[in-house]
């Protein structure tokens, strides 16, 4: 909310003299007075935190009121009005007045990280000094000063954008990257649906052996659009830890993942939809802390580490074939390389992001898979990216296929279901009979849970659900609340046959389904190249990075 020309002058009414009475403006008003005057924008998020949007030395900025920055803004400003230090309890009393005015006068507006959006145009924030944000609408992009309806956050760790440059093209970003000639196109998708402003988010997951360029991979991606102090974290090892991050990052890249503990999965589900999360506030037991957002997420590791179905679903698997020791080169000469392509690279994807803008009321899906909203937005880009029309729906519908096999195998209950099943076409019991028949060796809670089985009926109940949408792709259709006379929410589990891989026509306007259990989702082996020549490079700390042949 912009404030009006007569609020300086009553500051007085709400910061009263040292004495506790009203009497001469003290410099804490004399403050607020001179901060009132430039006209600032006092609003709040819908989490309820205060804000504060000014023009300072010709640059529109956004802070949260009582973050260091601001304070320091008030102190120079201080500075310059009084030509001395102010005492802290001056700044502290004009921050309590402008966070209570935002609070309940201000209005309740959107505030942005990296990526924001207003009127049908998107807007990146490339970081600089000069708060320069790149416009991107239907007809192009372009650098712009930041509108004032747009309101950025720049948290402390966010690196700047280069400019981009025009007459980019993304088959460059394969010097830069490990990755077959099957699965590119699953990454130039997940590359342009990072931009898609309001549907779920695809989650990246690099899974290669040592040496296969994974980890430089991945940072090659976030340093492209999201740079940052810490580029890859470890796992987050709780909710707040989690919740802080994706406030403070557009892009959410972890590093080396071994194990997603069930917690962690459904937070990065969560995460990926755009669904609130609340922690409790340090030190207040009664009171809690509000997260919304929805953000892209990277995960790299060497083994299969995601297991969840509900995770797989929202997933993109890639392999980046293993890279010999014979084509590896220095990290200061791969870097240098990446720095001077970096803008056209840029360049070359906002022109698909602004090709996505510009079709996607023209593009409907057919049979859309999961992530439909993602998969709308990548095949409305295809015209600008280095791929033919439909390559992606065909890619993504088959590796779809292959992740939720790779994830049944880690199912115990799902395989002991396909087990169950193989000679019978369909099941009817309540939660407790399932355990029983497929668990009829364990007697108690303990020896399930040795056994590795879902502890009791409801655990069980509950781990069906999740696994029934994988089930399904193995021509199992479970349903549940099923009611036969005086028996309730009963499990019902028929066997039928899977259906097979129908090709699209016009891959555009339909997508490719393929949920039947023999398809290998077209990852490569080992020993899978790409067309084009490449070679990874080792630092010191042994990460390994992709370079040009």
């Amino acid at each position: 909310m912009t404030a009006d020309k007569g609020m300086g002058a009553k500051a007085n009414q709400f910061i009263n003299a040292d004495d506790g009475e009203d009497g001469p403006p003290n410099q804490a008003t004399k403050l607020l007075d001179a901060v009132l005057e430039i006209s600032p924008d006092l609003f709040h998020a819908h989490d309820g935190t205060a804000y504060i949007s000014f023009t300072d030395n010709g640059h529109y900025k956004t802070m949260v009121i009582g973050d260091v920055r601001l304070e320091a803004w008030l102190r120079k400003s201080a500075f310059e009005l009084f030509r001395k230090v102010v005492n802290t309890n001056v700044i502290n009393e004009v921050q309590a007045y402008l966070e209570a005015f935002a609070l309940t006068k201000g209005k309740q507006t959107d505030v942005f990280v990296r990526l924001g959006q207003n009127d049908g145009k998107l807007y990146l924030d490339l970081g600089s000094d000069d708060f320069t944000v790149i416009e991107v609408t239907q007809t192009g992009y372009k650098a712009v000063a930041c509108p004032r309806q747009v309101k950025f956050r720049r948290p402390k760790g966010m690196k700047p954008l280069p400019l981009p440059e025009a007459d980019g093209d993304l088959s460059e970003l394969r010097r830069f990257i490990n990755v077959s000639d099957e699965e590119w196109p699953l990454l130039l998708g997940w590359l342009v649906a990072t931009f898609e402003p309001d549907g779920a988010c695809l989650i990246l997951l690099m899974i290669g052996q040592q040496g296969s360029a994974k980890t430089s991979g991945c940072e090659v991606l976030k340093n492209l659009i999201d740079p940052g102090v810490a580029c890859l974290r470890v796992p987050p090892a709780s909710q707040r830890d989690l919740s802080i991050a994706g406030k403070n990052s557009l892009v959410l890249g972890y590093d080396n993942v071994s194990r997603i503990q069930p917690w962690l999965s459904d937070a990065l589900c969560r995460i990926s939809t755009g669904a609130g999360s609340a922690v409790r506030q340090l030190y207040r037991d009664e009171d809690e802390v509000f997260f919304e957002f929805r953000r892209p997420l990277i995960l790299n590791g060497i083994t299969e580490f995601v297991t969840s179905p509900d995770l797989v679903d929202r997933a993109i698997a890639i392999e980046p074939p293993h890279l010999p020791k014979s084509a590896r080169k220095d990290k200061k000469t791969f870097l240098s390389e990446f720095e001077e392509a970096r803008p056209r690279l840029l360049g070359a994807l906002l022109d698909a992001v602004s090709c996505a803008l510009r079709r996607l009321s023209e593009v409907h899906l057919q049979d859309a898979p999961r992530m439909a909203d993602a998969a709308r937005w990548i095949t409305a880009a295809e015209p600008a990216l280095p791929i033919a029309p439909g390559v992606f729906l065909s890619a993504y519908e088959s590796n779809q296929t292959g992740a939720a096999d790779a994830a049944l195998d880690f199912s115990k209950l799902g395989n002991a279901v396909i087990e169950l099943m193989a000679g019978q076409n369909e099941w009817l019991g309540n939660s407790a009979e399932l355990l029983d028949t497929i668990a009829s060796d364990c007697s108690s809670e303990t020896e399930l849970q040795r056994a590795g089985w879902p502890k009791n009926p409801k655990a069980l109940n509950s781990q069906m659900r999740r696994v029934a949408p994988t089930l399904e792709s193995r021509g199992l259709k479970v349903v549940f609340g099923i009611s036969d006379g005086n028996r309730k929410r009963l499990i019902r589990i028929t066997s039928g046959t899977a259906p097979t891989v129908q090709p699209s026509e016009s891959p555009i306007a339909e997508a490719v389904r393929s949920d039947g259990p023999d398809d290998p989702a077209g990852r490569p082996g080992p020993d899978t190249t790409s067309s084009i020549g490449q070679m990874a490079l080792t630092d010191s700390d042994g990460w390994t990075f992709l370079g040009e042949s």
